[in-house]
């Protein structure tokens, strides 16, 4: 991997060359040394520029650290290293590089998250795990119900994390970072190491609020094209004069493949979404919808039928839930 070889073990190297990936991003250059000087940081850098293995690399060489001059052990329900993400969506798009992972590094990952059946998570948890990847919520109600426990937790990564703070997750998170920092003032130990990752540098005050008074001393890494235009998307913009021509505007691009439409918040994208789809089924033009106030399998379900190359489903409706994160293949927004 370029000039971070000498810092990766055999075993994540081995991980990379399966992957097919011999030349680091400008974000792995940057986080992987910081992450495995033990840092907490926050990780800025555009979507799709590889954020999840510029944490996750060193976060596993860590691991083996531990077990090496530590003498920690993989146990049932102790991981690690938690990761997490503020859609099921997202946790299972994340989950999908520590998986792919760990067949040569050789450590343990798990998915919990919310619209799926919890016995089987149950059931995997009470076998010896490394690194927990899911949603905060899921992740508190297995807490709450002896399905996890705190005393091993090193490692802790927010993905997405102002999105999460700005989307109300804060007291989630308080509740989750609690016990952590109970621990360390009990057992005075060095704690454990905070890696947060973002697709932007938010400006709500209400979030780097929470940012700083909760991760104090926090070292802020960003690389250049955070915030930059893709250079080949081009930007137009119509003026329309009411909502019966953004309507009609809509259909002017309908023999595109895959369009994205964005509608401000959810209680906006409600009614609006409900006459676009209205408008557009009229008009022999499939459409999916995808916010929060769409059931998560149902979320699900939507985000898989608009990937589907060979479907029938060519636009999707959503809040800027879709805008962070996720893995979207999109000729039109």
């Amino acid at each position: 991997m370029g000039a971070l070889k000498p810092d990766l073990i055999d075993e994540v190297m081995g991980a990379l060359k399966e992957m097919n990936i011999d030349v680091p991003t400008e974000i792995q250059c940057i986080g992987v040394p910081a992450v495995m000087e033990r840092k907490s940081v926050v990780l800025g850098s555009h979507t799709g520029s590889g954020k999840t293995l510029a944490y996750l690399l060193p976060i596993v060489q860590l691991m083996r650290e531990d077990e090496a001059s530590l003498g920690k052990i993989t146990k049932p329900r102790c991981p690690r290293t938690v990761v997490l993400c503020p859609t099921r969506e997202l946790s299972e798009q994340v989950y999908r590089v520590p998986k792919s992972v760990s067949h040569h590094a050789r450590f343990r990952s798990i998915l919990v998250s919310g619209g799926s059946r919890i016995r089987p998570q149950e059931d995997s948890l009470n076998n010896a795990i490394d690194m927990v990847v899911g949603t905060p919520g899921s992740f508190l109600q297995h807490v709450e119900e002896g399905n996890i426990v705190y005393g091993d937790i090193a490692y802790l990564v927010l993905d997405e994390a102002d999105t999460m703070f700005d989307r109300g997750f804060g007291p989630d998170i308080r509740k989750f970072l609690a016990p952590l920092k109970q621990r360390v003032l009990k057992t005075n130990d060095q704690g454990f190491q905070t890696v947060l990752v973002t697709a932007t540098m938010t400006t709500v005050l209400t979030v780097q609020k929470l940012v700083d008074e909760e991760f104090q001393g926090i070292e802020h890494l960003r690389t250049s094209t955070l915030h930059k235009k893709i250079a080949n998307a081009r930007h137009d913009f119509v003026k329309l004069s009411g909502s019966e021509d953004k309507l009609e505007a809509l259909l002017q691009v309908n023999c595109i493949i895959k369009i994205l439409i964005f509608e401000e918040t959810a209680c906006m994208v409600l009614e609006p979404s409900r006459a676009v789809d209205h408008y557009l089924t009229e008009n022999q033009v499939s459409t999916v919808n995808y916010h929060g106030e769409v059931p998560t399998e149902q979320r699900v379900d939507n985000l898989k039928k608009f990937k589907d190359e060979e479907g029938d489903c060519p636009t999707l409706v959503s809040t800027d839930l879709a805008a962070r994160g996720l893995d979207l293949d999109v000729d039109h927004v």
